[in-house]
């Protein structure tokens, strides 16, 4: 009997295969149209988030962490979309937290092409 572990083992059977899992994050950037690989990364999270609501997870800002988390990022630390806006997004659901207070309208238009290739390609 072999001593290997069988998550070692399943990873040598890979190898030997030489099967290639691509980034689900390259296959939706070269579908979502973004040019701007830094632009895209900055949306992919709050895409992420979003979609993970609209598959059920509890968004509201009481059960969120990320709800929370997100709403006390200091004003200088706050690199990008609404500035100022930041301390009143407290206590809101998330989806309304990048909606109202963290992405620019730009950003949202952006941000529903990421969002939309996630539904239409995973969310079977």
């Amino acid at each position: 009997r072999s001593t290997q572990s069988s998550s070692s083992a399943a990873s040598d059977v890979y190898k030997r295969q030489n099967i290639e899992f691509p980034i689900i994050s390259e296959q939706i950037f070269e579908h979502s149209g973004i040019k701007d690989k830094d632009y895209f990364n900055q949306l992919l999270q709050p895409s992420l988030d979003l979609y993970l609501c609209y598959l059920g997870e509890d968004c509201t800002f009481q059960n969120s962490r990320r709800s929370a988390k997100l709403c006390y990022i200091p004003k200088d630390k706050f690199m990008w979309g609404k500035l100022g806006l930041i301390f009143e997004s407290c206590e809101v659901n998330l989806d309304e937290f990048y909606l109202q207070y963290y992405l620019t309208e730009n950003q949202i238009e952006d941000m529903n092409e990421i969002f939309n290739y996630l539904v239409n390609n995973y969310a079977k």
